[in-house]
């Protein structure tokens, strides 16, 4: 009897699947056979911790899912796919709120504060350069060019 279990080993250790196909171009609707996948409850609490100012792969490893099953997921589904972005969003703004929180607790050491908030910065500037960055233009878009115009009034200052 141990000899056909034996052999039900040997066929199922020895048995490759087979890799899937090339994803097809420009249809995003490809998922590898190897995601599983996440239950709702669960990315529902990656994104609540997200949305809380962790970070995505400390939030992530905290649920045991693997970095390739979160973005496949995330890839897979358009909604989830606005919901992380959402997270990251409001992530980004609680991150501000804590600048804010540790440049105003003066039980800190002075240095420490300065080094946590300039990082804090320095990653929203990096993060969310349209909300946080420190360039500053002026431009006018396709619809609605900036023009220059001059005035008599500003003529004579000329």
């Amino acid at each position: 009897m141990t000899a056909p279990e034996s052999n039900v080993v040997a066929t199922i250790a020895t048995e490759t699947p087979t890799p899937p196909a090339s994803p097809p171009a420009a249809t995003g609707d490809y998922i590898p056979r190897s995601f599983k996948q996440i239950h709702p409850d669960v990315f529902g609490a990656i994104l609540q911790d997200i949305t809380c100012g962790m970070g995505t792969w400390s939030a992530i490893r905290s649920r045991g899912i693997s970095g390739r099953q979160f973005y496949g997921s995330i890839d897979a589904d358009p909604r989830k796919a606005e919901q992380y972005a959402e997270a990251r969003t409001r992530g980004y703004d609680r991150m501000a709120e804590d600048a804010l929180r540790i440049a105003d607790d003066q039980s800190l050491d002075p240095n420490s504060r300065r080094i946590m908030v300039d990082v804090r910065k320095w990653l929203l500037s990096k993060l969310c350069a349209g909300r946080y960055g420190d360039r500053l233009e002026l431009a006018g878009s396709r619809d609605a060019p900036l023009t220059v115009v001059i005035s008599q009034q500003d003529d004579k200052l000329l």
